[in-house]
């Protein structure tokens, strides 16, 4: 009765992880390695219910029923977290492992004398087939702590596959002809299998909640540098049409009044200044305003008359002096030479 309730509870339990992982995928779809290992735990809850309930054990369905869900539970989970780290999930080589113990672990079953050695010839398949998941994940690996933890699980569980059964049958004497099932030794050493089971559950959840993380993070990294590109247009934008404003006339004019009138707070009005635009300092930058439209007055026929020093002061320089050192390190002559 209790192998029953267990026979029952257990494949409940694999369903509702596969239940886990599809709910896993609607919030990333496009994680297909995700359906995958919900496939493998669904696969699994088929194995555990032929495996103790749904078919006689003395059944050759028995043995075909529970071989191919565990063959698919194995296929598909290696074949989800190879997946998801870009490793080649070998399922041709896996599939021919699987396929290739049929017809032993089908010979053990009839051959009445070496019945349960069919179980070791079976979960020595399955040990295989995890120890190239975990060779996938050792050559493939990312170098974090999940990863590493995820190995472990896979090679903890191709060992204890192979070790469990070969371990009951020392311990309860029934290599041959017996009901394995019935003994004592069965439900403690499964225990084990339990609890490293629970384990893969529960790491790979974490695994595919840290993977969505990791791209919400992302994204919104993106976004934020997208809204900061954006935002750093509308300034330079605002700065321009400040400027075009002739603003730079203002012989008075700090680059916190220039903030004020741009919107642009003081420290950022500096850095888009010094780092964006390439000015030494805000004076260079409102100097080369000043000495651009000291240039145009100087050509234009219309201010022949104007003296230097009143196109100068009308472009928002103080001195002569100061004029006459700043034009001409920016255009390499005096105002005067310019000007013939």
């Amino acid at each position: 009765m209790s192998q029953q309730i267990i026979g029952l509870l257990n494949p409940l339990l694999a369903i509702t992880w596969a239940l886990a992982f599809v709910i896993l995928w609607l919030f990333q779809k496009e994680r297909k390695y995700i359906l995958l290992i919900a496939f493998s735990y669904l696969a699994f809850s088929c194995g555990i219910f032929i495996s103790n309930v749904g078919i006689s054990a003395q059944s050759v369905l028995h043995v075909l029923g529970t071989h191919v869900s565990y063959s698919a539970a194995m296929i598909t989970m290696v074949w989800g977290v190879s997946r998801r780290i870009n490793a080649p999930p070998r399922g041709l080589l896996n599939l021919a492992i699987l396929i290739g113990a049929t017809p032993l672990i089908l010979w053990l079953y009839l051959n009445s004398d070496l019945i349960n050695i069919r179980v070791i010839a079976a979960n020595g398949a399955y040990s295989v087939v995890l120890l190239i998941g975990a060779h996938n994940l050792w050559y493939s690996r990312k170098n974090t702590k999940l990863e590493y933890w995820l190995l472990v699980l896979f090679v903890l569980l191709a060992i204890q596959g192979l070790v469990r059964p070969v371990t009951f049958f020392w311990l309860e004497g029934a290599v041959l002809n017996a009901d394995y099932r019935e003994s004592i030794y069965y439900s403690t050493l499964n225990l084990s299998m339990s609890i490293l089971s629970l384990l893969l559950a529960l790491t790979l959840v974490i695994i595919c909640i840290d993977d969505y993380w990791r791209e919400m993070k992302s994204e919104a990294a993106i976004s934020d540098a997208s809204n900061a590109i954006s935002n750093r247009k509308c300034q330079l934008d605002k700065l321009q049409q400040v400027m075009a404003t002739n603003i730079h006339r203002n012989h008075d004019l700090t680059i916190k009044k220039l903030a004020e009138e741009t919107g642009i707070q003081t420290h950022q009005l500096r850095r888009m200044i010094n780092k964006e635009l390439g000015y030494r300092n805000f004076r260079d930058f409102v100097n080369l305003h000043r000495v651009k439209e000291a240039q145009v007055m100087l050509s234009d026929p219309k201010f022949s008359t104007a003296s230097i020093t009143e196109i100068a002061f009308d472009c928002g320089f103080n001195s002569i002096p100061s004029f006459n050192r700043v034009f001409k390190a920016e255009v390499g002559e005096t105002p005067s030479d310019y000007r013939e």
